[in-house]
């Protein structure tokens, strides 16, 4: 095995408030790097241009360094590990979920401060606009193996809020103030006609730098069973997107996509993005389902994240795909709320719902480390009756893979999944394999069939697979 340049997980990040870094060019939200022998791998929530439009930005590149000293700003001295271009961006526009793959150089033995550093070309030399400082680390040149660095940092605060039980409602409906936070849909709707489609939709709430503030990304996507076509849209949500109150119920928009909880219990979502529209409104048949039994479960770097469910969604409402529409008459969706301190990048998952057609529903969550090892996971199901159950024993395997011809990424697809306490296994296929958002993210409507006990279940599901694009 060849020497390998590692790091601590622990990380010391630094960020100067009203200094030049930053200020035009900005990362955001959790930054990540790991080393294989010849290759080091960087990913990064977010790095954007917050320059007037009509700007244009030179080369970007993410480059690591090994310094000596702790680095807070001024001339980088060290040594280079990396330097990965990564292009240009126009001015309000952002580069998100961003995951590279460079040469690694590897530093003499010592102890440096790894230094994570966006540069922009200015046509005369590389100009460093927003670091990230790494907590010291010792490099041996018998090291064998390597560990993921992981930062994560806002503007002028470092910590937000603690999550608080019990959650309340509608209160907790609302976004927090916390490091990442995502209300998010996704299910079945059936049209008049008598036609199905898939339906996914986010908002997001993210950190935003320099300002102490977030912005608000939103992702809209449809799948069309009959044709086989996955339509997917995004929007970046930098300066039009809030969380607000209204009588004591959130309204939470990101451009022209708005999710309003009503004193009726029922929820509006509606969105315009690109060649997708949907306006529904959903009434919820089943209570809240808490995840973790009091709503708060382990991610898989260790830190708590508050979690919760509507599994039992009726909508009604409109669809548009390319100027078609289409009214919508009953389906059945299912609503996550999520948010924490996690450090979700460096932290793969593979999450399934499985909205079983006796009303019960199912999660599992699964973790993933850097190697893509299972390092955790939980499930939380609830019975036809009712009843809650938790566990965390439970295997998923793919039966075959899935290759993206664009980026030749490969997704595990076609599940079986067992559960021996609840003496379950279930059959989880996707109704067709393209179904992919940008890089890092298969999203797709599946089919489910399968047994708990002697009792034979079958309906729709929904599968996340997050983190595979990293080698």
């Amino acid at each position: 095995m060849k020497p390998v340049f590692s790091v601590a997980a622990a990380a010391v990040i630094t960020f100067l408030a009203g200094s030049a870094f930053g200020q035009d060019i900005n990362m955001s939200g959790p930054v990540a790097f790991s080393c294989r022998e010849s290759a080091v791998a960087i990913t990064a929530q977010n790095i954007a241009d917050l320059r007037p439009a009509g700007t244009v930005s030179g080369t970007l590149a993410l480059r690591l360094w090994a310094c000596s000293a702790f680095y807070c700003g001024g001339t980088l001295h060290g040594y280079s590990l990396a330097h990965i271009p990564i292009g240009q961006l126009r001015g309000g526009q952002c580069f998100e979920n961003v995951s590279k793959v460079g040469a690694l150089h590897r530093p003499p033995a010592g102890t440096y401060y790894t230094v994570l550093e966006v540069a922009e070309w200015t046509g005369q030399a590389w100009t460093t606009r927003d670091f990230v400082t790494f907590s010291a680390s010792k490099y041996t040149a018998t090291s064998t193996n390597y560990d993921t660095a992981i930062a994560m940092y806002s503007a002028g605060r470092q910590l937000y809020d603690n999550l608080a039980v019990p959650l309340v409602f509608p209160t907790d409906h609302g976004f927090h103030f916390n490091k990442d936070d995502w209300i998010y849909f996704s299910g079945v709707l059936k049209t008049v006609e008598g036609k199905e489609f898939g339906i996914m939709f986010t908002i997001f709430q993210y950190p935003l730098m320099p300002r102490n503030n977030f912005y608000y990304p939103c992702m809209l996507a449809v799948s069309d069973p009959d044709t086989k076509t996955y339509y997917a849209e995004q929007s970046r949500g930098f300066f039009n997107g809030k969380c607000e109150f209204v009588d004591g119920y959130p309204v939470i928009t990101s451009g022209s996509s708005r999710s309003t909880f009503l004193p009726s219990g029922k929820i509006q979502i509606s969105s315009s993005i690109g060649k997708l529209a949907m306006d529904l409104e959903l009434e919820s048949t089943t209570d809240v389902l808490l995840h973790g039994e009091d709503g708060i479960i382990t991610m898989g770097d260790g830190i708590d994240s508050a979690y919760y469910s509507l599994t039992n969604l009726s909508p009604g409402g409109n669809l548009s795909i390319n100027g078609q529409n289409y009214t919508i008459s009953s389906g059945r969706l299912w609503m996550d709320h999520q948010w924490g301190n996690f450090t979700e990048v460096g932290q793969w998952w593979d999450w399934f719902s499985l909205r079983f057609d006796d009303g019960g529903a199912l999660m599992l969550f699964q973790f993933r480390d850097f190697h893509n090892n299972v390092i955790g996971g939980n499930w939380t199901y609830r019975d036809a009756t009712g009843a809650v159950f938790y566990g965390t024993d439970f295997s998923v395997t793919a039966k075959r893979t899935y290759v993206v011809p664009r980026t030749s990424i490969a997704y595990p697809v076609d599940w079986n999944v067992a559960i021996p306490s609840l003496d379950a296994t279930f059959e989880v296929k996707p109704i067709f394999d393209a179904q992919t958002i940008g890089p890092q993210l298969w999203e797709g409507l599946c089919t489910v069939q399968g047994t708990i006990g002697v009792t034979q279940l079958t309906g729709d599901a929904f599968v996340e697979l997050y983190g595979y694009a990293h080698w």
